[in-house]
């Protein structure tokens, strides 16, 4: 049996984010289309676990080091905006994206401008599900945290008020993930190939030890068989968190008008859950 503790967090749904100016102007940029405003449901933590809306970006500066590790192989940067708009910017030191070579025909960097943007440019025939491009942009990575956002993925609202308040360097934590069409739970407290998903571990980088992409690199386990061996050799480190802090393909739900991705309360009762793990 797997070593963790329980964090038990209670969340109360109280508003929505909507994507900075900024931000929405570099999306378009990137995008080649015209701007659409992109509201995204945001969870917050209720009073009783003190965390609110306002305080995130005061916490954030308290936080770990964070990095976020995105592998892209779309052709099409139309998901694009849907991921810059979950990115609290405050809450991050740096964004690594490495493209895939063997599926795109890129001319140069998207990001010029921005310094907390880090992109890297990957060819690897054999590699499949990003695992290459995750394990390129997982070696720039020198400390702190990590976290992986695949790009048919978001931020969840909730992930951020979370990892301001609780989040510690040495430790490896797992999380609970809203997957769809239909909305169901995959539960974070089983870390093994074919029950976890990689929007659901974020670790320190320094207790990644020998876990790599690169063993199995066109298999669609291998996040499940990296974070399996991650947790494998932190089993005092690990914490599972019973509550939902991940999204499982929230952009390409969203594109899809999948009806749960629009409503304002679609973490709320959830009893289905995602394969027996």
């Amino acid at each position: 049996m797997w070593a963790h503790r329980q964090v038990d967090l209670v969340c109360n749904l109280v508003s929505v984010v909507v994507l900075s100016d900024d931000a929405a102007v570099a999306a378009a940029h990137v995008a080649g289309r015209q701007w659409t405003p992109f509201k995204l449901p945001v969870q917050l933590l209720n009073a009783s676990n003190v965390t609110a809306e306002h305080e995130v970006s005061r916490l954030c500066a308290g936080a770990p080091k964070l990095t976020l590790v995105t592998p892209w192989g779309r052709q099409d940067n139309d998901l694009l905006p849907i991921l810059l708009g979950s990115i609290r910017w405050e809450c991050i030191s740096l964004w690594v994206i490495c493209y895939d070579l063997d599926r795109l025909r890129l001319v140069g960097p998207q990001f010029k401008n921005n310094s907390q943007v880090l992109e890297l440019f990957n060819y690897a025939p054999t590699s499949a599900y990003g695992n290459l491009q995750r394990q390129e942009a997982l070696n720039k990575v020198t400390d702190g945290m990590v976290y992986f956002l695949d790009e048919d993925n978001a931020m969840h609202p909730k992930f951020w008020q979370w990892y301001a308040a609780n989040a510690t360097l040495g430790h490896v934590y797992t999380f609970d993930q809203l997957r769809g069409p239909e909305p169901s739970l995959l539960r974070g407290r089983n870390p093994v190939p074919n029950c976890i998903d990689t929007a659901q571990i974020l670790f320190d980088k320094a207790l990644v030890g020998n876990a790599s992409f690169g063993g199995h690199p066109g298999s669609d386990t291998g996040d499940g068989r990296f974070i399996q061996t991650v947790v494998a050799q932190n089993r005092d480190k690990h914490i599972y968190v019973p509550d939902v802090l991940c999204y499982h393909n929230f952009a390409k739900h969203w594109v899809a008008g999948v009806p749960w991705t629009r409503s304002m309360s679609h973490t709320a009762n959830i009893s289905t859950v995602h394969w027996d793990c």
